[in-house]
């Protein structure tokens, strides 16, 4: 299943019908690299100086003292990974020429060299810099980016590619709203187009009027070489479940 999400399937009555459910995560690589892209763009202002230059407008540059110019750099920060799975390690690659530091939550007995874990995911919010959410959308995480979690994030960046909904919409607006965030920047959303309102607003709340937010409409993993990649790799799966290999079932 290359692009109907695990989320959007009952697993549990699949399993009971016997059905058994595979799907690729060969585009995590490219889902991770929008990951950085966003959290570049947010922390650089890269849209910000974009709209002014478009004006004229040189952010102060002429007249002097330098705030209007000012951005924030990635270099040695303490970055926080909620789903170390395909697309969170992908993302950890990404990030080891930027030196920082990574934290993760503490899953079951899997222990990664090199990362700070944390059981609370409170505590991982507090101690990080920029909080990326690459985890999968299920009954755990549905609204797992709580208030709680959005009060730990003071003055953090937060990026999500994972999915809307693990992040509570109120939250995020008011953590937005307080600057207690620095900044947002997200791929995936509450609202998606229909044949019937192919034009709409992603968010429920007006988060598009903020300044540090930088939008993308849910199409990280969609290039020609994930796509390439992800085929490919439906490919080899098939070719290893005609040979009794189901090594790689969900369900």
């Amino acid at each position: 299943m290359p692009f109907a999400a695990i989320n959007q399937l009952d697993l549990k009555a699949l399993a009971e019908q016997n059905v058994r459910v595979f799907n690729t995560s060969a585009h995590a690589p490219f889902v991770a690299e929008r990951a950085l892209a966003l959290t570049l763009a947010v922390m650089g202002r890269i849209v910000y100086f974009h709209n002014l230059l478009k004006t004229g407008d040189w952010a102060g540059r002429v007249e002097g003292g330098g705030f209007g110019k000012e951005w924030t750099s990635l270099f040695g920060k303490k970055v926080a990974i909620y789903g170390f799975g395909s697309i969170g390690q992908s993302l950890a690659k990404l990030l080891q020429p930027f030196d920082v530091e990574l934290g993760i939550i503490r899953y079951k007995d899997r222990e990664f060299p090199n990362l700070t874990n944390f059981d609370c995911l409170e505590d991982l919010a507090k101690w990080s810099d920029v909080f990326f959410v690459t985890t999968p959308l299920n009954a755990d995480t549905r609204g797992r980016i709580n208030q709680s979690v959005m009060s730990a994030l003071n003055e953090s960046l937060l990026i999500n590619v994972g999915r809307g909904e693990i992040i509570e919409e109120g939250a995020l607006f008011e953590g937005l709203k307080s600057e207690s965030l620095k900044g947002f920047g997200c791929d995936v959303w509450y609202n998606y187009p229909t044949p019937e309102t192919p034009i709409c607003l992603p968010s429920n709340s007006p988060i598009q009027e903020f300044s540090n937010v930088v939008m993308t409409p849910h199409n990280g993993g969609s290039t020609p070489a994930a796509d390439r990649m992800k085929y490919l790799d439906v490919a080899d799966q098939i070719l290893m479940i005609s040979k009794g290999d189901f090594s790689r079932q969900k369900t």
